[in-house]
């Protein structure tokens, strides 16, 4: 397990508040569902670490490299107007050509623009979790894996030389991990999920569904999940539907 550069002895203690009476319930519930499943699923993608502002600033940078001047502000701006929200969770390569559109930036450069994107994603990732630390993990997420002995696999859609920098971090190693480069569809297609339950079975061959609980941030997500027939998804900070956790430690 990597170490974080900023954690040490005079790094501050996560710091969370009670649930209300009226959480209480439901949270133990669903905790007591949770260990009742014999393998974990969980996507990586804010999920388990906050990498969101982390992609769009380097979407910012690998456009302002491109277009030779500096467009993080008028980027931003779009980043956090309305009509992004309506597009909001389509895929990276997409994303970055609606920026570049709205921008005024050439497309014939955009392979040169993307290529930068993902060449600024790869090379600053590690550096990255590490000087944030713990703070980038969503809230008590490296807790949950180090508490809970339960067998689990990470699927997402994130290229696999950044999930491998994001394992280095890890108090536990999952068993083994699904990609988008291991799919042809990706979600919300169930095929991710189809194959981890597939894989999962190749450890264990007794799992049936009812034996696994996917945890995820997003709609497609949990539509491919879903899809895959997991009985169990349980969604991640966003509460976009139920069961919700708004932090892991509600599962500690």
């Amino acid at each position: 397990m990597r170490s974080f550069k900023h954690l040490g002895s005079s790094a501050k203690p996560a710091t969370h508040s009670s649930p209300s009476a009226s959480l209480k319930a439901p949270s133990n519930k669903l905790k007591a569902a949770v260990r009742e499943k014999s393998f974990f699923l969980i996507d990586m993608d804010e999920t388990a670490i906050h990498t969101e502002a982390y992609y769009f600033g380097k979407m910012a940078d690998a456009l302002s490299s491109v277009a030779r001047k500096d467009i993080h502000t008028p980027f931003y701006e779009l980043l956090n107007g309305e009509e992004f929200k309506q597009i909001r969770g389509i895929s990276g390569s997409s994303t970055l050509k609606w920026f570049a559109e709205r921008l005024s930036i050439d497309l014939s450069a955009f392979e040169e623009i993307y290529d930068a994107y993902r060449e600024g994603v790869v090379s600053g990732f590690s550096a990255w979790i590490s000087e944030g630390g713990e703070d980038h993990f969503v809230d008590g997420f490296l807790e949950f894996i180090k508490a809970y002995s339960t067998p689990f696999a990470i699927v997402t859609t994130t290229r696999e030389v950044l999930l491998n920098q994001f394992l280095e971090f890890l108090p536990r190693q999952p068993l083994f991990s699904i990609t988008g480069e291991d799919v042809k569809n990706r979600k919300p297609h169930p095929e991710p999920y189809l194959l981890a339950v597939e894989k999962a079975k190749s450890f264990f061959p007794h799992l049936s569904l009812a034996d696994f609980v996917a945890f995820e941030d997003s709609l497609p997500g949990r539509d491919s999940a879903k899809a895959a027939d997991i009985e169990l998804v349980v969604n991640v900070s966003s509460c976009l539907w139920k069961p919700c956790i708004k932090t892991w430690r509600e599962l500690l």
